[in-house]
């Protein structure tokens, strides 16, 4: 995750003063003491922690931001009035905790359960609770389990400069629910979002076939990769959801449709995975095959096209795309001839 937007922040400590790297690092406990360091011990340090540490930014927020926060989180229902003591209770047992304390007061068979349920163990299992909690501690996720949730406001703001979704000195005062908005807005449409999965020479046989890019064109590969994710981002839009999804929801995901997966397997290979998979899933069928369903009462011409377009977003050129394109092809035949029966 550092390396994704790591020459964004660097600057963010780099100028630092000394006294202020000490502060800092004495703030969230790293050092104890304000004892004399070289610079270059300061900066190691920091550059350890810094990208890891978490501000409870809440505290200084209002009722209302706080309020919302928790709203959004599905911790109370919407219009819930509490007093501020109340909500600084709620938000200091769920902030940065939500997903590693789901499931601390789980019994041996709740985690054994979840486990199985989500793909992560076949067979049931007969170790004892220490061992549950180490295994579901690293496949765990929630629903609405996004790839930020466990950022810090500096990790945000980096990554937010770094794609140019707002200036530094923008950012610099909001939030952290507001920098959560500005990523659940923008995230999905970001460079570094839409060609993460993709390598170069898949980039540019999408781009081919979709009549984006001649085949015998010279162009460079940031060139490449900047029309790559203009052209994608626009086709792809509203089957890239798990674009910002945590890894261990996309893996959770994954293995629910029984697609294997390893625990190890690195962002790049579960985006991989998700794109040869996701649409067609139970999650988006409805909405394609009411797509293609509209397309085939139109006429073949007009139901081939609609097919052709959804081919070039589920992925490049291949035996994956062709079949994971039948699959879709034969639901939206069922469909279309059930739906004329009907009519």
């Amino acid at each position: 995750m550092k390396n994704t937007y790591d020459d964004a922040a660097q600057n963010a400590y780099d100028l630092w003063s000394d006294n202020r790297i000490k502060d800092w690092l004495f703030k969230h406990g790293i050092i104890k003491s304000e004892a004399e360091r070289s610079r270059e011990e300061l900066l190691n340090l920091i550059s350890s922690y810094y990208y890891g540490a978490k501000d409870t930014t809440y505290e200084t927020w209002s009722s209302n931001q706080i309020r919302k926060w928790l709203e959004n989180k599905g911790i109370i229902k919407t219009g819930t009035q509490k007093k501020r003591e109340e909500y600084l209770a709620l938000i200091a047992d769920n902030y940065y905790g939500l997903r590693d304390k789901a499931y601390d007061t789980w019994d041996e068979n709740s985690l054994r359960s979840w486990l199985e349920k989500h793909g992560v163990i076949k067979t049931p299992a007969q170790a004892k609770r220490d061992d549950l909690i180490k295994v579901i501690k690293d496949n765990y996720y929630g629903a609405q389990e996004k790839v930020w949730d466990t950022w810090s406001d500096a990790e945000m703001r980096a990554y937010l400069v770094k794609n140019n979704l707002g200036k530094s000195q923008e950012l610099a005062s909001l939030k952290r629910h507001q920098l959560e908005e500005k990523l659940e807005n923008g995230y999905k449409s970001t460079k570094d979002a839409v060609n993460q999965g993709w390598d170069d020479s898949e980039m540019r046989q999408w781009l081919v076939d979709t009549g984006a890019l001649k085949t015998d064109s010279k162009e460079k590969f940031d060139n490449i990769r900047q029309l790559f994710g203009e052209k994608y981002s626009e086709a792809a839009a509203g089957a890239n959801d798990y674009f910002a999804w945590s890894d261990n929801r996309i893996r959770g995901w994954l293995r629910t449709n029984g697609v294997d997966v390893e625990t190890s397997a690195p962002r790049n290979e579960l985006l991989k995975l998700m794109r040869d998979n996701y649409a067609a899933s139970q999650g988006k069928i409805h909405e394609i095959l009411t797509t293609l369903t509209s397309a085939f009462s139109s006429g073949e011409h007009a139901f081939e096209e609609a097919l052709e377009k959804l081919k070039n977003v589920v992925g490049a050129s291949g035996s994956s795309k062709d079949s994971t394109a039948e699959k879709i092809k034969s639901r939206a035949n069922h469909a279309a001839d059930k739906l004329k029966i009907e009519l």
